[in-house]
C-alpha cells in the first residue's frame, strides 16, 4: 500500500524482486508525485502489479486495500502473501539468504505461515534529503535477536493492564483495529529526560529542529543513555523470562 512514495518506488520493488518475490502488487491512493505513473510502467514492463485503492467513505486506506485484494485473482491464486508497506522491507535471515529457501524449509517443517518480526530503525542521524539507497542511509536499529522478546514482553505488559480489555472496546467502537492503534504503543518510545532537557535548551538557544536532531544525534551523552536504558530494558524482559531469539548468526 502506498501514497506518494515516488521517491523510494524503485529501491523498494528492485529488494523485493532480488530477494526472491515473484509477484508484486501495489495499492495506491491519493498520490500526487507520480508514483501511479512509475507503477503503471513497472507493470508494463512486467515488474510489479498496480491496483487503484478506491477507498469507501469512512474507511481507512488500508483495511480497504486489503478488502480489494481479498477479491484479487493474483492474490487468490497466490501459494504465499506477505502484505507490507513502502518503509518495510524485507531482510532474509534464512541460511540460505532467499525467500524461496526460508519458505522451502518452512513447509518442510510442516508450516502454513511464517511469523515475522520488525526491526525498528531510527533516523539514524540523517537530517538531509539524498539520493542514495534507503537501505544504505539508515543503519542503527534495535537489536536484531530481541526484536520478538520486546514485542512480546510490550504487549503482555499492555494485557496486565485490568483496562486492556475496555482500551481494545474502545478502540473498536471507534473502528480502530487493535493491532494498528496497539503497534504504535508498543514501538513507539518517548525522549529519555536527558535528551527532552536537551532539546529545551537548545530551542532555547535559538536552535531549529533540525539542528537539534543532528546535534543529539551525534551526542556522546545521549548515546551513553540509549546503551544504559537498552540494557536496564532488555534485564527487564529477560526477567520476565523471554529469550531473545537469535534470527541470523553473531
Amino acid at each position: 500500500m502506498m501514497k506518494d512514495e515516488a521517491a523510494y518506488l524503485l529501491e523498494w520493488v528492485a529488494h523485493h524482486l532480488a530477494v526472491g518475490f515473484t509477484d508484486i502488487l501495489v495499492y495506491t491512493n491519493d498520490c500526487s508525485d507520480g508514483t501511479v505513473e512509475m507503477l503503471q510502467r513497472l507493470e508494463e514492463l512486467g515488474l510489479c502489479y498496480h491496483r487503484e485503492n478506491v477507498i469507501p467513505e469512512g474507511h481507512k486506506p488500508q483495511p480497504s486495500a486489503l478488502n480489494h485484494a481479498q477479491a484479487e485473482p493474483l492474490v487468490q491464486s497466490a501459494d504465499w502473501v506477505l502484505v507490507f508497506d513502502a518503509d518495510e522491507f524485507l531482510a532474509i535471515s534464512h541460511p540460505s539468504g532467499t525467500l524461496d529457501g526460508m519458505i522451502t524449509d518452512a513447509v518442510n517443517r510442516g508450516a502454513n505461515g511464517v511469523v515475522i518480526t520488525w526491526r525498528i530503525f531510527g533516523s539514524g542521524g540523517v537530517v538531509d534529503w539524498s539520493r542514495a539507497p534507503v537501505t544504505e542511509q539508515y543503519l542503527r536499529a534495535a537489536p536484531h535477536h530481541d526484536s520478538l522478546a520486546f514485542h512480546e514482553a510490550r504487549l503482555a505488559t499492555l494485557k496486565s493492564n485490568p483496562s486492556f480489555k475496555q482500551i481494545i472496546a474502545s478502540l473498536r467502537a471507534a473502528h480502530e483495529t487493535p493491532y494498528s492503534a496497539l503497534s504504535s504503543v508498543l514501538f513507539t518510545q518517548p525522549l529519555p529526560p536527558v535528551a527532552r532537557d536537551m532539546v529545551a535548551q537548545l530551542r532555547a538557544g535559538g536552535h531549529s529542529d533540525r539542528e537539534i536532531a543532528q546535534m543529539i544525534a551525534q551526542s556522546p551523552l545521549i548515546a551513553a543513555k540509549e546503551a544504559e536504558i537498552d540494557a536496564a530494558d532488555a534485564a527487564f524482559y529477560r526477567g520476565l523470562g523471554l529469550t531473545p531469539i537469535r534470527t541470523s548468526p553473531e
